[in-house]
C-alpha cells in the first residue's frame, strides 16, 4: 500500500509538472537569411514559438512587438549593450497594448521575422552573444514571467566598404545603390523608411540636397556667388551637418517619424507634391506634423527638392 501511495504521488507530481511546463510555448530564435554582418548591416531574427506539449496553449501577441520581446547582446566580457533608441521609443509609448490571442495546438508553431535593430544594435565590430525573452503577458515584466530563448553567437566584422564607396553600397543586399523609376509617393515612402532605419545612403538617394539647401533666399544668393568647387563643397558640408545634427534651423527633413501616412499625391509630367502625416515621439506625448514634399523629375527619376512643415497637434 505504501509503495502504491508513493507511485501515486510521483504520478501526480509528474503530471502537475508537465501541465505547468506545457502552459507556455517554447521560445527559440535563429538568424533569418544569415550572412556576413558589418556594423551597418541590418540583422533579422526568426522568432519561433512552439507547443511541444500534449495540450493547447494560448498567449498574446501585441502589434507593438517591444511589448512581447526583449533582446540582449553581450560582449565576450559579459558587458551588456544598451537598448536601441527605437526600442526605448516604442516601449515607452503611452498607448493601449493592442494584441491578438494566439492558440497553438500540440505540435504547432508560430513564427515571424523581427529586426534586431528595433531592440539593440551592435555598432562596433566584435563577437557577441544574443538571446531573447518572450513575455506572454506583454508588459508585465516585473512578475518574472518571461520565457528565455536559446543563445546565438553574433560576429560583426569591421566595415568592408570605406570612403566614397561605402555610400554606394546597399548594406541590406550588398549590391550597388542606384535610383530607380518610382512614383513620387513611393520615393517619399522609401526616403522616410530609410530615415527610420538610419540608412543615410538610401535617405539621400532621392534628395536634391542642393535645392533643399537653397530654400532660403539669402542662402541662394550667397551660394550663387561661389565658384563651382565651393558650391560642391557647400553641399557636401550641408550633407554632413544633417547627418551630425548641426543645422537646427533647417533639420526638419531629417527628423525621424515613429509613424507616417501618405495622405495625398498630385503631379504633372515633371512636378509632384506629396502630403504626409508624420508622428514624432516626445517625452510623454506624440507630436503630429503635416509635411508637404515637392519633387521634380530628372531623366525619369523623381527627387525631393523642397519641403514644408506644418504643426497639427499632439496626442
Amino acid at each position: 500500500m505504501a509503495r502504491q501511495r508513493i507511485c501515486f504521488l510521483i504520478l501526480i507530481t509528474f503530471f502537475t509538472t508537465l501541465s505547468a511546463w506545457a502552459a507556455d510555448p517554447v521560445f527559440s530564435i535563429r538568424y533569418y537569411n544569415k550572412k556576413i554582418y558589418y556594423p551597418d548591416s541590418p540583422i533579422q531574427v526568426k522568432v519561433l514559438l512552439s507547443n511541444p506539449g500534449p495540450e493547447s496553449i494560448s498567449f498574446r501577441i501585441a502589434e507593438n512587438r517591444t511589448y512581447n520581446f526583449l533582446f540582449t547582446l553581450k560582449t565576450m566580457k559579459n558587458e551588456m549593450l544598451p537598448p536601441s533608441r527605437d526600442y526605448l521609443i516604442n516601449y515607452d509609448r503611452n498607448e493601449p497594448a493592442y494584441y491578438r490571442m494566439i492558440t497553438l495546438e500540440p505540435g504547432e508553431e508560430f513564427g515571424f521575422i523581427l529586426d534586431l535593430d528595433d531592440f539593440v544594435q551592435a555598432v562596433d565590430p566584435g563577437v557577441y552573444v544574443l538571446d531573447g525573452m518572450f513575455f506572454p503577458e506583454l508588459k508585465n515584466r516585473d512578475q518574472g514571467n518571461g520565457i528565455q530563448s536559446n543563445q546565438l553567437s553574433l560576429t560583426v566584422r569591421p566595415g568592408m566598404y570605406e570612403g566614397e564607396y561605402k555610400d554606394m553600397i546597399d548594406m541590406e543586399t550588398g549590391s550597388i545603390l542606384a535610383s530607380s523609376k518610382m512614383a513620387p509617393d513611393e520615393v517619399v515612402e522609401y526616403t522616410l523608411k530609410a530615415r527610420q532605419k538610419n540608412q543615410w545612403n538610401k535617405f539621400f538617394l532621392y534628395l536634391d540636397l542642393k535645392e533643399i539647401l537653397l530654400q532660403s533666399y539669402m542662402t541662394r544668393r550667397q551660394f550663387e556667388s561661389l565658384s563651382q568647387e565651393e558650391q560642391d563643397a557647400s553641399v557636401e558640408t550641408y550633407k554632413n551637418d544633417l547627418i551630425n545634427n548641426r543645422v537646427p534651423g533647417n533639420q526638419g527633413i531629417v527628423d525621424i517619424p515613429v509613424d507616417f501616412e501618405i495622405l495625398q499625391t498630385s503631379y504633372t509630367s515633371n512636378e509632384a507634391e506629396v502630403i504626409v502625416r508624420e508622428v514624432f515621439q516626445n517625452t510623454g506625448f506624440r507630436e503630429i506634423k503635416r509635411y508637404t514634399y515637392y519633387l521634380n523629375r530628372y531623366e525619369n527619376i523623381w527627387k525631393i527638392n523642397r519641403y514644408e512643415v506644418k504643426n497639427i497637434g499632439t496626442e
